[in-house]
């Protein structure tokens, strides 16, 4: 799908414009999600109250024509958690302009596990 979407953007000439995103498919049956990203921030897996960042990278979409995309399939447990957030959030700045971070977003779900 990635790849196909990088093509379109391609052949669209959107000049200097990229679109960074990650796609997933869950097969519920199976209870797997299988995730390819491209320029997106790491997701985070949320499993038995550890959270640690989901290793599947990619170039942006519409800037190279030969960008390839990995995937990761994840195997998950009733009560795990994928969380799929974007740089928006990691880069947002609290009033002393310090970066909200990947650190304290992974500390806010190992927080609400131990509740």
């Amino acid at each position: 799908m990635l790849a196909q979407l990088n093509s379109r953007l391609l052949a669209a000439r959107l000049d200097a414009r990229f679109i960074a995103m990650q796609f997933g498919v869950y097969d519920a049956a199976l209870r797997e999600l299988t995730i390819a990203n491209a320029g997106g921030t790491l997701p985070l897996l949320v499993h038995n109250g550890e959270v640690t960042e989901v290793n599947v990278g990619g170039m942006p979409l519409g800037l190279l024509p030969e960008a390839e995309y990995d995937e990761v399939t994840l195997s998950l447990s009733p009560g795990d958690m994928v969380i799929f957030a974007s740089d928006g959030i990691h880069e947002s700045m609290n009033k002393e302009q310090e970066e909200f971070g990947v650190d304290r977003l992974k500390a806010l779900f190992v927080n609400r596990h131990a509740q």
